[in-house]
């Protein structure tokens, strides 16, 4: 056996307790390793990529998938090191896995539930992601003490928004969009409100406003006046999806459309997220209030008039 071959096990090793692996997950590289070093020296054979898929390849089949596939990750993070190469850090994916094992009862009977709804079409990577991703999002409850699905808040989203870390944008993205549609699935039976899966997204939390943080003065603007005519947020937002699919055979253009689609569901969440009924006059105010945000405000205040219209006539 090559001074290489104990010198790079030293650095798995090593990497393993730096990054506070279990136990079991540690126990099984020292015992792949030591197989491998017992076929090499009986075969007389030196350390390399191929000699180690020759000695993977005579526990298939029959040996236990799980096993084999820690096996296959320590021959990986074995051949990274014995090349003098950084082993890539996969402790936050093995983590996310773990976290629906932690899950107390209620958490997996939930997550379980919206899982058969997920279609069998769905790859098995993807269907993994979305319990990867839920679990993740059902952990950051119990450590926020949320014990009721109910109880989920638009400042909560925001604070799981900002506390969610990952690698990059794109697996935050990934993630975000599997809990958005488990966030959809509880706003369907009634859960949560309906705003609740529209605001995990980066442009509708910069751009939310609670009333209570504003001055006075703005606040009596956004709120509008209370005495005239107003309809329910989930009346005013049922009428907006009627409207879009209007506009989208209508010529205006794709950027147009894309922007009143905007207006009226961020103004949804506002409104929501605030316990507001919507009225003309506090549309109107929210869309002045995002000219501090967005160059389009003034789009933003066409597509109220445009609701207006389309509510006053058809």
């Amino acid at each position: 056996m090559s001074t290489g071959f104990d010198a790079a096990v030293g650095v798995v090793k090593e990497y393993l307790s730096a990054n506070n692996y279990s136990n079991s997950i540690t126990a099984s590289h020292i015992r792949c390793y030591r197989l491998l070093g017992i076929y090499m020296a009986e075969n007389g054979k030196a350390f390399n990529k191929v000699v180690a898929e020759q000695w993977l390849q005579t526990f298939t089949p029959g040996f236990c998938k799980s096993t084999l596939k820690v096996y296959r990750q320590a021959v990986g993070r074995l051949e990274t090191a014995y090349h003098g190469k950084e082993i890539e850090n996969t402790k936050i994916w093995y983590e996310a896995q773990q976290r629906y094992s932690r899950l107390d009862f209620r958490w997996k009977a939930v997550l379980d539930a919206f899982m058969k709804e997920i279609p069998e079409g769905f790859h098995e990577a993807y269907q993994r992601t979305f319990k990867i991703s839920i679990a993740r999002f059902l952990d950051y409850l119990t450590l926020k003490d949320v014990s009721r699905l109910e109880d989920i808040s638009h400042q909560l989203i925001i604070e799981f928004y900002r506390d969610d870390k990952h690698d990059s944008y794109k697996a935050k993205d990934v993630y975000n969009n599997c809990i958005r549609r488990f966030l959809s699935y509880l706003s369907a039976k009634g859960i949560t409100q309906a705003s609740i899966p529209l605001m995990l997204d980066k442009f509708a939390i910069a751009h939310l406003v609670f009333v209570e943080a504003l001055p006075v003065d703005a606040r009596e603007s956004l709120v509008g006046n209370t005495q005239g005519f107003s309809i329910k947020a989930s009346e005013y937002y049922k009428k907006t999806i009627e409207l879009h699919a209007i506009i989208e055979k209508c010529k205006y253009s794709k950027s147009m459309k894309k922007v009143f689609r905007q207006a009226w569901r961020e103004f949804f969440i506002f409104l929501e997220a605030n316990s507001l009924e919507y009225s003309r006059q506090s549309a109107l105010a929210w869309a002045d209030h995002m000219s501090r945000q967005v160059s389009q405000w003034k789009s933003f205040r066409r597509a109220f008039m445009l609701f207006e219209q389309y509510w006053a006539d058809g």
